[in-house]
Order: structure tokens, then C-alpha cells, then sequence
């Protein structure tokens, strides 16, 4: 028979929505009960009886209290029901904001965006450790900033931003060391060999798992000690030390199997199955990554599926059976996808591109090998507006060390003409001598440097921005606009935006346009489209500039109908969970435009002309879940097999009179970025 614990999840759930659309008080009054009914069933069956004694006493403060309930959390409910633990969590904030309990409230979130890290909701779980973060250091609390900033870049590094994730390990290291926090320090010291073992400098990830796993021995974290084992491991095994690396994921096995870590010991069984690939031990391989498999899905730990997956893929890949290879690479890309995971989508990319090469299907093989090469560039120039940032703080550093060296040498110049009233003219004349010839070689050995710095920052800016837009920005402080012809300009809009924006709270919208927004981004980086703004709930982009681009409009027309089956996968998803949606219209017109910088503090590159006009009636003439587009956009693709047209005659378009319009399909299934649901990997 199940526990009263066992239904928890199911009947709260069922029941909230029951009343969700009812008055909001007598909600909070339901949900606050549940919670303390629930609480006090599970800490007795469990026997946490020093947690259940402060939360039974209404003696207790508030404070202490919600300290006892969210300490139970932790300990019951994240990693067995995540789902379970963000209905609580929410509940804990909004109650620790009423009884002004901030560090609790704190709490809550980071409960939250723990439980959003194990669903591999990135996205979500970064935005909750940064309202736990706000609170931390509104109180100044120095233990809960390095905790949290440990959280968040864990998220980072999983989203595939590892000097983000390297900032955020390094400052959690080093707050932790100042307050005396031995196991904070440790496991900052595992999050930056984490880095450097994404980054394949395996003997430098080592040196850090040593130091860490020397605390963890110390302090008895035999948890902590099973991953940094296991983290050991890995880096023995990418060095070729087998026998080495074999022991400590056994060793790392054992003690997670002891703690009952499920998710832990799936991740061992999967380095195992990769230890046994190197090897050539294929179905020793196998046996690992299905039983790890086992276990991901089980949890829905999609990172780890994802990587699994992949894995499966290549492995079938090796022993020349491409069919299954096809199969297990194309789950690890729509999995990578689902959980905005660059890197672990680049491989999946690229064992499809080998598959197809195989396969002898050129043109799919052509596709997966842009898209890999799209994730690359992608991940390549973020590491260039990184080492841009990088280049203007050392020119700052060369400033200052040059503004110093001026004081220093006044300063010395002071004291050597009190000294020279002792000393003979002569010696007067050679110490200035000196100091002139030395202050001058500083100088410019100083000049030079900066003017190295300041060619490689320009040789990197160029690479980013037009040459021509650049070096006039930089001459005069704007740009002359200039026109491009056969442009396509690309306007998404949303229906009933206005009346739905009535009905949900503002955060929660602006979170779903962003959520919606960020995914045509990403889709616009895979076409080459350039994003020129939003406006409100409108969406512009553009193709063929600054350089033209003969495949323009279908380059277009394909990222639109990928926004269009976006937004309808997102619909689908929200249906289930009984939220509001959205539904867009997509519109498409090719022609001139003239393109320019405006403002003069703050830049905006912008588009004009009667194409711009055109295609935004495109949009507005539409119809939701389609891509209407013009008879010029229609003459530039209608020879493409890839595409089917329905003719919708000439259609009033307001200040535009008569237009011939179309409706455009594809035959291609279309590939999708669907972000769902993270977790807590260290």
C-alpha cells in the first residue's frame, strides 16, 4: 500500500488546478494547509523529529520555522520529486515575503532553481538563483553569495559558457576562503577542473581534483569524495590511464551506491562505457550506456541523455551499423536542443554529418555539416567579444601602470632635488640624466605595447562587425545609411498579445516573449539572418546584408516556417499545463531597403523603405500559424522542390492597396528548438 507521501504530488497537483482560476487567497490559504498537513505526515514517517518539533512550535520564529521546512525539502523531496519541490518552493517565497523573512525567501529560491537545474530548465533555474542571489547581497550574506554563485555556474558551464562558469567558480572559491568555509573552497577547486576538463587540459583538471578530494577526505563529504572520484577518473582515463582510471570509477561507484545517488551512479556507468569504447570493448560499451540510459531516463536527466545517446551513436557508428547510429544521434540532438546545450548539439551535428556521408545522402550531410559548423562559429565568436572585453581591460592596466610610473617619477624627482643640495652638481646632472632616460624607455616600451593590444582589439572587432560600419563608427561616430537590393525582411507578430498580457502577471509574459524570442535568435544565427529589433511582441530580421545573398529569400522563408513550428510546439506544451499561449503570424517581402545606424548616444541599426512597409502588411495579412509571404518573395523560390504554395489572389492591404499573397509550406520535416525542463551537476 502507498504512503500518504506517495499521492502528495498527484492530489495537489489535481487539486490546484482545480481552484487555480479561483480567488487567489483562498489559493495561498489551500496550498500554505496542504504544505503544513503534508509536512508533518512525511517528517513523522520519516522520523525527522528535531525538524518536525521547530515546525510544529508556533512559539519558534517564522524564520526559524520556514529554516526547518526548507531543510526538509532539501533533504525529501529535490532529488526524488523536482516537480513536487518547485510547487512547495514557490509557495515557500511568496510565504517568506509576507512574514518578511528574507534570507528564507532567498532560500526558496534557490531551493527553486535547484529543482528547475535537475529538470534541465536552465534557463528558469538561472533566473531563480539570481533573485536568491539579489537577496544574499541585499542581507550581505558572504556564505549564501558563494553558494549561489557556485549554483549558477554550474548552470553555465552546462549551457556551454565556461568562462562564464569559470568567473562564477573562482569568486565562490574565493569568498568561501575568506569566511573559512573548507568545503565551499573544495568545491569551487571542482567546478574549475570541471573547466579545465571540458577544455581537455586533463593534468591541470587533475591538480584541482587532487586538492579538493584532500578536503573532502578531511572534512568526511563522502559525497562530494564520490564525485571528485569520479571527476578523477575521467581525466585518468582521457590521459590513457586505464588501470588508474578504471580503480577510481569503481571506488566512486561503490560509495555512490551507498548513498543511494541514482543520478550519480548513471554518470559512472556511462564514463565506464566510455572507458570500454577506447578500448574497442563494443558491447562491454554497450551494456554501460544502456544501463546508465536506464537510469537518465528514468529521471529525465536530459543532459546526461543527451550524452548517452550521442555516445550510442558513435558506437554504432564505428561498427558500421548507420541506421542505428542515425537513430540515437538524431534522440541526442533534439534532447541537446531541448536543453539549449551548444557543444553537445555540435557532436550530435557532426555524427550525423558522418552518418549521411555514409549513407550517401550528400545534401543531408551538407546540412548537418553547416549547422555543425554554425554551432562552432557561434561558440567561437562569443570567445571573441570575451577577449575583446579581456584586450580593453589590459589597455586600462597599461594606462594606469604608465599614470604610476609618471607619480614615481616625480616623486623621486622631489627627493633627488632635496638630496642635491648636498651633492655636487655633477652628480645632480647624471641622476636627472638617468631618470629622463629611464622614464622615456618605460614610456615607450609602454606605447608599444598598448599599440600591439590596440591592433589585435581592432583585428578582432573587424571580425565581428562590417569593415566599412566599423571604421567609419570609429572615424566619425556614424555611419552613412546605404541601400542593398534583394533584401528579405522577416516581421513575426502575436495574436490577442494585448488581451492575453491582461491575464497573466508581467514577469510571466515577459519571460514567455523571451523564451519565444530567444529561440528565433538562435534560429536566425543557424540562417545567417541578421536580427534588426523587437518591438513589443514584433519581430524583424533580415537577409542579404550587408553582403547579398542570392539564397536571401528561401534562406528567410525557411527560418520563418521554423518560428512558426516553434511556436506551435511551445502552444502544445502549454496547453497541457493549462497556462496562456501564443499563436504568430509570420510575414515575408524581398526588396530594397536602405540600412543605417540612428541615435547618437545610443546606436541602432535600422532598415527603411517601401520593402519594410510591404513586408510588415505581409505579417499583418497573415494568418496564425503560417507564413504569408509576397508575389516578388514567391518569384524568387517558386522553382524550389523544398517548397509548396497555396495563391490566395490579391489581398487589401491597408495603405498598400491590391497584393498577390501567398501561403508557403515545406516538404522538409522541420528541425526544431524546443528548451524544455536542469540539474544539479557538479
Amino acid at each position: 500500500m502507498k504512503s500518504i507521501k506517495s499521492y502528495f504530488p498527484i492530489f495537489v497537483n489535481r487539486t490546484y488546478r482545480n481552484i487555480k482560476s479561483g480567488n487567489s487567497k483562498l489559493l495561498s490559504i489551500f496550498l500554505w494547509t496542504v504544505i503544513l498537513a503534508v509536512f508533518s505526515l512525511t517528517v513523522e514517517a520519516s522520523g525527522s523529529d528535531s525538524l518536525l518539533r521547530i515546525w510544529k512550535n508556533k512559539q519558534q520564529p517564522d524564520s526559524a520555522r520556514l529554516d526547518a521546512y526548507i531543510e526538509f525539502i532539501w533533504q525529501n523531496y529535490l532529488q526524488s520529486d523536482p516537480d513536487t519541490t518547485l510547487f512547495i518552493a514557490a509557495e515557500i517565497c511568496e510565504q517568506a515575503h509576507i512574514k518578511n523573512c528574507l534570507k528564507q525567501r532567498a532560500d526558496g529560491y534557490k531551493l527553486m532553481g535547484s529543482a528547475f537545474y535537475l529538470k534541465s530548465r536552465f534557463d528558469d533555474a538561472e533566473r531563480s538563483y539570481n533573485k536568491a542571489l539579489a537577496i544574499y547581497e541585499q542581507l550581505h550574506d558572504r556564505r549564501g553569495i558563494a553558494r549561489i554563485k557556485f549554483s549558477i555556474g554550474n548552470v553555465y558551464r552546462l549551457k556551454g559558457n565556461g568562462n562564464a562558469a569559470l568567473e562564477n567558480y573562482l569568486l565562490s572559491s574565493s569568498i568561501c576562503r575568506k569566511i573559512g568555509d573548507s568545503k565551499g573552497v573544495a568545491d569551487g577547486l571542482v567546478g574549475v577542473g570541471n573547466i579545465y576538463l571540458d577544455q581537455k587540459n586533463y593534468s591541470k583538471a587533475l591538480s584541482y581534483y587532487e586538492q579538493a578530494k584532500e578536503v573532502y577526505v578531511e572534512l568526511k563529504q563522502r559525497e562530494q569524495l564520490a564525485m571528485v572520484l569520479n571527476n578523477m577518473g575521467n581525466a585518468h582515463y582521457y590521459l590513457g590511464n586505464e588501470n588508474t582510471s578504471s580503480k577510481l570509477f569503481e571506488e566512486s561507484l561503490e560509495i555512490k551506491r551507498e548513498l543511494g545517488k541514482t543520478s550519480d551512479v548513471a554518470r559512472t556507468l556511462q564514463n565506464l562505457g566510455g572507458m570500454a569504447l577506447m578500448n574497442s570493448q563494443h558491447e562491454r560499451a554497450r551494456s554501460f550506456y544502456l544501463r546508465s540510459l536506464s537510469i537518465s531516463e528514468g529521471i529525465q536527466d536530459k543532459w546526461l541523455m543527451s550524452t548517452t545517446y550521442a555516445d550510442l551513436g558513435w558506437l554504432n557508428y564505428d561498427l558500421e551499423k548507420l541506421d542505428s547510429a542515425q537513430f540515437w544521434c538524431e534522440k541526442a540532438l533534439r534532447t541537446a536542443q531541448s536543453i539549449g546545450s551548444i557543444d553537445k548539439e555540435q557532436r550530435a551535428c557532426e555524427c550525423l554529418y558522418e552518418v549521411h556521408q555514409e549513407l550517401g545522402n550528400p545534401k543531408m550531410a551538407l546540412k548537418y555539416y553547416v549547422w555543425f559548423r554554425d554551432l562552432k562559429d557561434s561558440m567561437n565568436n562569443q570567445e571573441i567579444i570575451r577577449t575583446l572585453q579581456q584586450m580593453e581591460f589590459d589597455k586600462r592596466m597599461y594606462r594606469d601602470s604608465i599614470e604610476r610610473a609618471e607619480e614615481m617619477r616625480i616623486s623621486t624627482l622631489r627627493f633627488t632635488r632635496t638630496r642635491n643640495i648636498l651633492i655636487t652638481s655633477g652628480s645632480f646632472a647624471l641622476l636627472l640624466a638617468f631618470g629622463f632616460w629611464n622614464r622615456m624607455r618605460h614610456h615607450r616600451r609602454s606605447q608599444l605595447a598598448i599599440a600591439a593590444e590596440q591592433e589585435k582589439s581592432e583585428t578582432l572587432l573587424l571580425n565581428i562587425l562590417p569593415a566599412e560600419v566599423a571604421i567609419e563608427l570609429k572615424e566619425t561616430g556614424k555611419a552613412t545609411p546605404r541601400v542593398f537590393p534583394d533584401v528579405a525582411i522577416l516581421f513575426t507578430d502575436f495574436k490577442n498579445f494585448t488581451q492575453i498580457s491582461e491575464h497573466i502577471r508581467a514577469e510571466d509574459l515577459i519571460g514567455e516573449l523571451n523564451y519565444c524570442f530567444d529561440r528565433f535568435d538562435t534560429i536566425c544565427d543557424k540562417y545567417g539572418i541578421e536580427k534588426i529589433k523587437t518591438i513589443g511582441d514584433s519581430y524583424m530580421a533580415a537577409c542579404g546584408l550587408p553582403q547579398y545573398d542570392p539564397e536571401a529569400s528561401r534562406k528567410t522563408v525557411l527560418a520563418g516556417l521554423e518560428m512558426i513550428e516553434v511556436i506551435k510546439r511551445r502552444r502544445e506544451e502549454r496547453i497541457k499545463d493549462n497556462l496562456h499561449y501564443f499563436e504568430m503570424r509570420c510575414g515575408i517581402h524581398t526588396g530594397n531597403v536602405v540600412a543605417g545606424i540612428v541615435g547618437h548616444r545610443k546606436f541602432q541599426y535600422d532598415l527603411w523603405g517601401d520593402t519594410v512597409n510591404t513586408a510588415s502588411r505581409m505579417e499583418s495579412n497573415g494568418m496564425e500559424g503560417k507564413v504569408n509571404i509576397s508575389q516578388v518573395t514567391h518569384q524568387k523560390i517558386k522553382d524550389d522542390s523544398d517548397f509548396q504554395f497555396e495563391f490566395r489572389g490579391m489581398v487589401n492591404a491597408k495603405g498598400k492597396g491590391e497584393i498577390e499573397m501567398y501561403f508557403v509550406e515545406t516538404n522538409v520535416p522541420v528541425q526544431v528548438e524546443i528548451r524544455s525542463d536542469p540539474r544539479n551537476l557538479s
